[in-house]
């Protein structure tokens, strides 16, 4: 797989954006805050789901991380690209992922869960990690945001 560097970011050649730590909060990423000349088309966040996810056993944190997009992603159909004359490839998608130990994730793992749409994964040290009973481990809960934005004329 190919992979460049845009804006910082890894770029693979399926057109998703992937970082290990977020060095930015959700939603301060100027192309996501809808900051623009009045009438010009911005970037603007319209959406956010939440999910959780685990790993009881094998303490995997990709597979929490992908089982917490899949509970955000699971009890929704959204159509919000099409509301506003777009296909699902133009929205731009951000995965946020909180887990003890960020450094564990895949992200493109993490991106391959989403169907559509421009990914961006960011890792960041969250979730929880809880010793089993029997002290043989522990299980591992990531917690999910996935925000989702358009470029939407006008936007404020």
């Amino acid at each position: 797989m190919t992979v460049a560097t845009v804006l910082g970011q890894a770029y693979s050649e399926t057109g998703r954006f992937c970082d290990k730590v977020a060095d930015d909060p959700l939603g301060s990423h100027p192309d996501q805050t809808g900051e623009s000349a009045k009438g010009e088309a911005a970037m603007k966040r319209l959406l956010t789901e939440f999910g959780m996810g685990t790993s009881l056993r094998r303490q995997d944190y990709t597979e929490a991380a992908k089982r917490g997009v899949r509970d955000a992603l699971w009890h929704n159909s959204i159509n919000l690209a099409e509301l506003f004359g777009k296909t699902k490839h133009d929205m731009q998608i951000t995965v946020d992922v909180g887990v003890q130990n960020p450094e564990a994730i895949d992200t493109q793992a993490i991106a391959n869960e989403l169907p559509y749409g421009q990914i961006t994964v960011q890792v960041q040290k969250g979730g929880l990690d809880r010793q089993r009973p029997d002290g043989d481990g522990a299980t591992v809960m990531a917690t999910v945001a996935i925000s989702v934005a358009l470029t939407v004329e006008g936007a404020a």
